[in-house]
């Protein structure tokens, strides 16, 4: 907006912020879910970049809104074809790659059949 000093104490403040704590590797509770969660769902374009959360496996499940870039967000669903995660996605904001387990796309929604996680699925 055109504020120098504005900037200033912006650009002081975020340089005074802490390094960022590991992520755990177990859910927090309380409101420390949401970040975790967004964390383990989408990073820069990189959908479930820490792998298949063990508890997954198998389940339907939907997000929406989650951050992909600061402007970019992004919504899944996930279903199951037998022991294959079948993905739809939406993007809002401007659309960036996303990629998982070998399968990458720029599209801002669509839908697409992901290779069975290395881990055995049971159908529930």
């Amino acid at each position: 907006a055109g504020q120098p000093r504005a900037e200033r104490d912006l650009e002081r403040s975020v340089g005074r912020r802490p390094a960022a704590a590991p992520r755990p590797d177990a859910a927090p509770d309380g409101v420390r879910l949401v970040p975790w969660v967004e964390q383990v769902l989408a990073r820069d374009g990189a959908v479930l970049p820490a792998g298949w959360p063990a508890g997954w496996l198998g389940q339907s499940w939907e997000v929406y809104g989650v951050p992909t870039r600061p402007g970019s967000t992004v919504s899944l669903g996930v279903r199951w074809h037998g022991e294959r995660p079948a993905v739809l996605w939406e993007q809002t904001g401007p659309p960036v790659e996303l990629s998982a387990f070998g399968w990458s796309s720029a599209a801002p929604s669509g839908e697409a059949l992901w290779p069975a996680p290395a881990s055995p699925v049971t159908a529930v």
